[in-house]
């Protein structure tokens, strides 16, 4: 090895070592910032949370609330205050705007007959619920004294035996387009946004129906004084085909998905 060969080598080994040096020196130093930025991530998390709570303390102390309210409105919050942060979101407050909007009794429609239409009397035939052909015994009660069929099992008769229409008052049940044999045809189309509106379960009187179903609810209303046209899941509405026509007489096939909803006393 000549004289050159070991200068040049001993430089090789002069320059690696400050890169060496300089490689472990940046890897300390990332580490270190690392560990600073952990720390300090920590630090604001905690400093958060001891913020919430002294101010949940200071500002929302329900010892405060009793002082001010009657016991009856701070029963009513805090019975829907579900998680007990002292504020109402949309969900907690859906029951209350329910109540709110919510009619207190029934509407009864009133359809006038003149002396010119033609009448037409329906009297309305109900056969009770067999309890004996349901999978599960229901003679007992479960966990609780409140029996849940007792509406049920008082529902033995329709609500309106007997009731009168004008012929005119039917005239909802024609299709809007031209009548074709054989064609279905919706009398109350079901709603189409039905998976993305969500409708409450506490309604307990129909909401108010158009012009043109009030023969729908007066038809249902002989048998239950409580029918919703338009139920809260699918299936809904109600469909119609005529099966045949003679002269200005229709023979209509049509049918109503619809619910009743039972006194609330009973749940």
């Amino acid at each position: 090895m000549t004289n050159n060969d070991l200068r040049r080598r001993r430089k090789e080994d002069q320059s690696s070592k400050p890169v060496e040096h300089k490689s472990k020196y940046s890897k300390k130093t990332f580490k270190q910032y690392v560990i600073i930025f952990g720390i300090l991530i920590i630090s604001s998390v905690l400093l958060f949370t001891i913020v919430n709570q002294l101010k949940n303390f200071f500002i929302h102390d329900e010892t405060s609330y009793d002082k001010y309210y009657p016991s009856e409105i701070l029963y009513l919050f805090r019975k829907h205050d579900r998680d007990n942060d002292n504020y109402l979101s949309l969900d907690e407050f859906e029951p209350i705007a329910s109540q709110l909007g919510q009619k207190k009794v029934p509407t009864d429609y009133i359809q006038p007959i003149l002396n010119t239409d033609q009448l037409i009397t329906i009297n309305a035939f109900f056969e009770p619920l067999n309890f004996s052909t349901m999978t599960k015994d229901f003679r007992h009660t479960y966990l609780t004294n409140l029996d849940e069929f007792q509406s049920l099992k008082l529902w033995k008769q329709p609500y309106i035996p007997r009731l009168n229409f004008a012929a005119r008052h039917f005239k909802s049940f024609l299709p809007k387009k031209p009548i074709e044999i054989g064609k279905p045809y919706w009398i109350i189309e079901g709603n189409k946004q039905q998976f993305v509106e969500h409708l409450p379960a506490n309604r307990y009187y129909p909401p108010d129906v158009s012009h043109e179903h009030i023969i729908f609810h007066r038809l249902l209303s002989m048998f239950h004084p409580r029918p919703f046209i338009f139920t809260r899941f699918p299936p809904q509405g109600t469909v119609a085909v005529v099966r045949a026509r003679h002269g200005s007489l229709l023979d209509i096939y049509f049918r109503f998905v619809i619910s009743f909803k039972n006194p609330k006393e009973y749940f």
